[in-house]
């Protein structure tokens, strides 16, 4: 894994030498529109607590689509078979593409953070341990968007959809969600962050329900994986793109 994650890494640093406008200008991008969604939503709810996990946003996108678009763009420029006839896994690959999209994505996280201590006044302490969870709940659900990649192979708008659900949970205010809000906190995907993301100091009902949601996803997305994988295999869709 180690000797895969250095190949990522200089892939990633061979895209910002050839491509350095294209990058610069996506992260640009990114940043005014997370941004200005941020600064939106202060200004309807008024509160600085509503937008504090917003921040770590820009870690999900990454860690959710990574496999399965980075999955798709070896189809259609033809190195799947290099991918499915390497020496790691597939699984393996896809998990470290993941987890270098994640620290690419800590830039602009860091800008956007910047920016909300600037513009808006607040000293927003965002918890290591919320990033950790973010990490593995990201590479849980990325992966079972790849699982679906490898049976449909164009899953493009059921992506998105993902992300505009996920950018909606982050954007509507919890005190809206009051009825049960335990099991809605257990099970529905990066809640755990919400529980976290900006808290210094946690009860112990809280702490376990965001580490059973990290588990339940993460374990979720290895089985759900696993399962399209096999399917997928045996139904010819591998190997032979």
């Amino acid at each position: 894994m180690y000797i895969l994650f250095i190949a990522e890494t200089k892939k990633s640093i061979n895209l910002l030498k050839n491509y350095p406008l294209d990058i610069i200008g996506n992260t640009i991008s990114f940043v005014i529109v997370i941004g200005a969604i941020i600064f939106a939503v202060y200004k309807f709810t008024g509160g600085i607590e509503d937008i504090k996990n917003l921040i770590i946003y820009p870690l999900l996108l990454g860690l959710i689509g990574t496999p399965s678009s980075s999955l798709r763009e070896d189809v259609e420029i033809g190195t799947f078979e290099q991918v499915f006839n390497s020496n790691y896994t597939v699984a393996e690959i896809l998990i470290c593409r993941s987890l270098m999209s994640f620290i690419v994505s800590l830039f602009p996280m860091t800008i956007i953070l910047i920016l909300v201590k600037i513009f808006i006044n607040s000293n927003t302490f965002l918890s290591p341990f919320a990033i950790l969870l973010a990490l593995v709940d990201g590479i849980g659900i990325g992966m079972i968007l790849a699982g679906l990649t490898m049976i449909y192979r164009k899953i493009g708008s059921f992506l998105n959809l993902v992300y505009l659900l996920s950018l909606a949970e982050f954007v509507i205010p919890h005190k809206y969600i009051s009825p049960g809000r335990h099991i809605f906190e257990a099970f529905v995907p990066f809640s755990n962050i919400m529980l976290t993301g900006t808290r210094t100091n946690m009860t112990l009902t809280t702490l376990s329900i965001a580490v059973f949601n990290t588990l339940f996803w993460s374990f979720l997305g290895y089985v759900l994986y696993k399962s399209m994988y096999n399917t997928a295999r045996k139904a010819g869709k591998l190997g032979r793109y």
